[in-house]
Order: C-alpha cells, then sequence, then structure tokens
C-alpha cells in the first residue's frame, strides 16, 4: 500500500471534491466536472510518475493535460462558453508544455 499512498491520497481529494459539488444544488455543473476532472489528472499523474518509470514523458503529459484544462474551466467560468480563440489558447497552452519537454537545459547556473 505504501507504494500507492500518494496516488491514493490524491484520488481521495479528488473523489472529495464530487461531494460539495453535488451537495451544493444536485447535481455536477459543466465548471464543475472540468475541476474534478484536473483532480482526477492529477491524481492519475501522480500514480503514473511514481509507478511507470518506463513512460518518462509521464510529468509532461499531465501537465499538458492540467494546462488545458484549467485554461477550459476558466474560460467556462468567465463566459460559458468556449470561442476559437479560446481553443487556441488550449492547444497553445499545450504545445507549451510538450515544448518544455523537448527542450534540454545547457550552461551554468553559476553567475
Amino acid at each position: 500500500m505504501k507504494l500507492y499512498a500518494k496516488a491514493l491520497v490524491a484520488l481521495v481529494g479528488a473523489a472529495a471534491m464530487l461531494l460539495p459539488s453535488f451537495l451544493s444544488d444536485g447535481h455536477i455543473s459543466v465548471v464543475e466536472g472540468v475541476q474534478i476532472s484536473v483532480a482526477v489528472a492529477t491524481a492519475g499523474g501522480v500514480w503514473l510518475a511514481a509507478n511507470v518509470p518506463t513512460l518518462t514523458v509521464a510529468k509532461t503529459l499531465v501537465a499538458a493535460l492540467l494546462a488545458a484544462l484549467n485554461l477550459v474551466v476558466t474560460y467556462l467560468t468567465t463566459s460559458g462558453h468556449l470561442t476559437a480563440s479560446n481553443w487556441a489558447n488550449v492547444a497553445i497552452a499545450v504545445l507549451t508544455a510538450l515544448g518544455v519537454y523537448g527542450v534540454a537545459n545547457s550552461g551554468s547556473r553559476a553567475g
């Protein structure tokens, strides 16, 4: 069980988000659903990073997904829908996260 402790805590937190969202008005709205998706993706990322060492891009993929979901929930909260411009920004956020993985640091930190 120790091997999965961090992922279990993250999953319990994601599940716990359902309760107040549902109890407040009896249903899960689109925005609440996306917020819960962020929590579930975080839990999945915690598990992947710790338990699938061959998946070296796990953290990057989860970061890209979380960047996209966070933008989606922001747009849905502020305007209630997603425009073409919003989708372009979501794509840019995902490509940025993937680009960070693809670029290697070099040089010295001394300065």
